[in-house]
């Protein structure tokens, strides 16, 4: 900078040169006019006109040199060497000791041997990150440094690194940054990964029961121990709700959102009639408060105000579908209750399904879906004139949702019987038959309602069905053993294969044993039918068939004594 100062001035002096130079140059021909004249005039003119006739010639001159004078004087004005050092003088504060440390620095490295500086490198590779943290904090701030911080915070929780998440939060702790919102997101993203005990923890230290925190964290822990998915006993959840709901209203939140929360709290605390009472006003605005009230009700037994409430739900969710919104798989189970109050079946049967697409392992959902299928079914068939592919539909659809296949079985038998009375069963029987879905259990009773009716190549087909579906299903596997050995082109031989399958599954079932011994009677295996025969009879002794078989292989045996007692006992 100094040096650039220098050659400014510089610049200007050459400048004062040629201002002089151009005016000499531009009087030089007046100069020599003047010494031209002169030298002709003492050659030429006398002396007493001499004088007369130079003098103007001096003016010329004269005027020259005051152009030059001239010239001279602009220059000055123009020379900047007064400003510059008046702005030297006024800058020295700032150049200064800039100078005066760059001249001791140069002194210091000048008395020094190079060779004694290397043994500092290590220092300065220790204290230089110190010194540039330092700097970067004074220049800018602990506020950028927390945003950063914030970011990697937002960042380790969409890649789920928690570990890296409580990391920054301490850095941010220790920039005594508030880390409260940061810590809730983080509590909630562990929560949405399945970690609802670490998330709970987390939002314990930001609403402790003891104390009035972070509303949001309040709201979070009130919610969950509603909806049970905190590990709390259920007389510890309803005193938590307690606790925090006051705390809410301590911290100054009110309106309907709060009187939902403690209607919530009312109904796990035993007190539903209240909690209905403080609701009704509540339904026509918020669908929770009609949901809620609506199942407050049907508990109670209070089915006309159920009714109502469920209208009102029906609204609500209309409304909201129109719109485009999606559903949870709570409010789809509500709705569905609301269309089963209102009468609507299918429609309630249609909600549960979407229910079942987001838990499709939700046994409740299951059997709910069920009986209303298993309802559908009897409404339709009472019609005059029903559809037998959708009856057959909705029974299988029942069977493959129920977990105790028994009744469907008994109706599957009764319609079997009726079917010369009811005009559509027979067709209903066959589609049922045909379907894919239809599970084991009912291909099994159909095959086992067809034998009894002595329909045995339906049956045969039916339960040969069952046992390709379900090869575990040992009953069909007995009964399409029992099957294939009646009639005149009974196959033994497969009919044995297939009693063996049933009884590799529950060796000890006696009815089993009976069907492999009668078997085994038919094919003259006398000891080996025995055998079956004497284990089944221990556990159906009064069995007349079974006696009649074992009277009948003991004579083959020669044991006519044994064989005349089973004979007694079969009569």
């Amino acid at each position: 900078m100094i040096g650039g100062l220098l050659r400014l001035i510089d610049g200007a002096e050459s400048f004062e040169v040629l201002a002089v130079r151009m005016g000499h140059a531009a009087i030089w021909p007046l100069r020599r006019l003047r010494r031209l004249l002169t030298a002709a005039a003492t050659v030429l003119v006398p002396h007493s006109v001499r004088a007369v006739l130079i003098a103007p010639l001096h003016r010329v001159v004269f005027l020259g040199h005051w152009l030059i004078d001239l010239f001279v004087r602009a220059a000055e004005a123009l020379n900047l060497d007064d400003l510059i050092r008046k702005l030297a003088q006024l800058s020295r504060p700032v150049w200064y000791p800039l100078a005066a440390l760059g001249s001791f620095v140069h002194a210091w490295f000048a008395t020094r041997s190079y060779r004694q500086f290397l043994w500092g490198i290590p220092v300065m590779l220790v204290i230089l990150p110190l010194a540039v943290a330092g700097a970067w904090t004074a220049i800018w701030g602990e506020g950028r440094i927390a945003s950063q911080y914030r970011v990697a915070v937002r960042q380790s929780v969409e890649e789920k690194d928690f570990r890296r998440v409580r990391l920054f939060e301490r850095k941010l702790a220790q920039l005594g940054v508030d880390t409260q919102w940061t810590d809730f997101q983080t509590a909630k993203s562990l929560a949405e990964d399945g970690n609802i005990s670490d998330a709970y923890e987390r939002m314990q230290l930001l609403a402790p029961a003891a104390a009035a925190d972070y509303p949001p964290a309040h709201f979070w822990i009130f919610e969950q121990l509603a909806a049970g998915k905190l590990e709390v006993p259920a007389d510890e959840a309803t005193r938590l709700m307690g606790i925090h709901l006051r705390h809410l209203q301590g911290l100054g939140f009110k309106g309907p959102e709060m009187q939902l929360l403690e209607a919530l709290w009312l109904v796990q605390n035993q007190r539903p009639e209240e909690a209905a009472s403080l609701l009704r006003p509540l339904t026509s605005r918020l669908a929770l408060a009609a949901m809620l009230r609506m199942q407050v009700n049907y508990q109670l037994g209070r089915i006309s105000e159920a009714r109502r409430d469920a209208r009102l739900v029906r609204s609500h969710h209309e409304e909201r579908a129109g719109r485009s919104f999606g559903f949870s798989a709570e409010e789809y189970r509500t709705w569905a209750l609301a269309e089963e109050l209102l009468g609507d079946i299918a429609k309630a049967a249609s909600l549960v399904r979407k229910r079942l697409e987001l838990e499709p392992d939700n046994d409740e959902a299951r059997r709910t879906l069920a009986d209303l299928c298993l309802r559908q079914f009897e409404a339709l068939l009472a019609e005059p004139r029903p559809d037998p592919k959708r009856l057959a539909e909705l029974f299988a659809e029942a069977a493959e949702l129920t977990d105790d296949p028994a009744p469907l079985q008994q109706r599957i038998g009764f319609m079997y019987r009726a079917r010369t009375r009811i005009a559509v069963a027979d067709r209903v029987l066959d589609a049922v038959s045909r379907r894919s879905q239809t599970p084991s259990p009912i291909l099994e009773a159909l095959g086992s309602a067809a034998a009894e009716a002595g329909d045995f190549d339906r049956a045969k087909e039916t339960l040969r069905l069952a046992v390709a579906k379900d090869p575990h299903n040992a009953i069909a596997w007995n009964n399409y053993a029992w099957i294939l050995a009646q009639g005149s082109d009974a196959d033994l031989d497969e009919a044995l294969a297939a009693v063996d399958k049933a009884l590799a599954i529950l060796p000890d079932e006696f009815r089993y044993r009976e069907t492999r011994g009668q078997i085994l009677v038919r094919l003259g295996k006398w000891e080996e039918a025995v055998a079956d025969l004497e284990f089944a009879v221990n556990g159906l002794p009064d069995s007349s068939d079974i006696h009649s078989a074992l009277a009948k292989a003991y004579i083959a045996l020669g044991q006519k004594q044994l064989a005349h007692l089973h004979r007694q006992q079969a009569e």
